[in-house]
């Protein structure tokens, strides 16, 4: 005896109705934790995805954004965990795999682990897989082929190359930043500034571009170039943040103006939002230190760079200054 047709359109439109309904729940928790994970508030954030993620487990979008909130934390095996999860339950993601992959390489820079650092690539290259033209992991493959060890990490240039010429056809500006990230790696600093001078001529329609060739131009200390890529950017959105810590920056490096790039930096740790791919505040109370340091004002140097020791305890140019001081 078979079911008769309507009996199988009642069933079918009552599953969708729960379906609709489940999501339908899920969505709300889901937008108030968006908005506290873009407002840094990634503990509430966490508490508002696990309740809802008690009603709804199956949910793969409440435990990606689990991931990327224990992220922004550094409480990577909750954020490896979360981020398997949400590919268990979407494994056609391209972006739930990048982000597994950030994670990964949280977790493999922490414990220096070659075996996190392999998953670590293995995620980034299915991001890709899924999607070639999801950028930031192509860009994330990019950067861990050019810095990985070959034999033991699976690194390569050759690979890294050909990633980056498919990443210019692509975008032109972030396959010229890519081009100035592995120049950069391998020290031919003349490539990379051509790579970056590159980018700056396409001028962006983003800010992102722009701070990554000032953060170029400061490990080169080039003030005069790093102000100009900062003064760019500023043309597109004076408002944001980050101008106050990239300026401050420039003025420590110039060695002038010390009274605005203490304005600048305190600034910046005053207002920031932080994020693992903006500067942290750890940084910004590093070049105070540096500031003060310079301008004979050791004890103030000291204080900066002590805060900035109990943000970041891996900070190896921190201890070393407060080694210098306390001599």
């Amino acid at each position: 005896m078979t079911i008769r047709r309507r009996t199988w359109l009642g069933i079918a439109f009552a599953t969708l109705g729960l379906l609709s309904a489940r999501t339908a729940a899920a969505n709300g928790p889901l937008d108030t934790a968006r908005s506290q994970f873009e407002s840094c508030a990634y503990r509430e954030a966490i508490q508002t995805l696990q309740s809802a993620a008690t009603r709804t487990p199956s949910d793969a979008r409440l435990l990606y954004w689990l991931s990327r909130s224990y992220y922004e934390l550094r409480d990577y095996d909750n954020a490896i965990r979360y981020g398997e999860g949400a590919v268990k339950l979407d494994a056609g993601n391209s972006d739930y795999w990048y982000w597994l992959g950030r994670a990964n390489g949280g977790k493999a820079d922490r414990e220096s682990s070659l075996s996190w650092a392999r998953k670590t690539k293995s995620a980034f290259e299915k991001a890709v897989e899924l999607d070639a033209k999801n950028i930031p992991a192509r860009r994330a493959l990019i950067e861990y082929l050019t810095e990985a060890p070959a034999f033991l990490a699976g690194g390569s240039n050759s690979k890294a190359r050909e990633n980056i010429e498919i990443l210019v056809s692509q975008n032109p500006v972030q396959g010229h930043l890519a081009w100035g990230y592995y120049w950069q790696e391998g020290k031919e600093y003349d490539k990379a500034g051509a790579a970056y001078r590159k980018v700056l001529s396409l001028k962006p329609r983003e800010l992102g571009p722009y701070f990554e060739a000032a953060t170029y131009y400061r490990r080169r200390n080039d003030a005069g170039h790093m102000e100009e890529a900062v003064e760019a950017a500023a043309k597109l959105d004076a408002s944001d943040v980050r101008l106050n810590f990239f300026r401050g920056v420039a003025r420590v490096v110039t060695g002038n103006r010390g009274e605005e790039a203490e304005r600048f930096l305190k600034t910046y740790i005053e207002k920031a939002c932080p994020r693992q791919d903006d500067p942290s505040p750890a940084a910004a109370h590093e070049w105070l230190g540096r500031l003060y340091e310079r301008t004979g004002k050791p004890q103030q140097a000291l204080e900066h760079y002590r805060t900035a020791l109990s943000l970041d305890p891996g900070r190896k140019s921190v201890k070393e200054a407060v080694k210098r001081l306390q001599r």
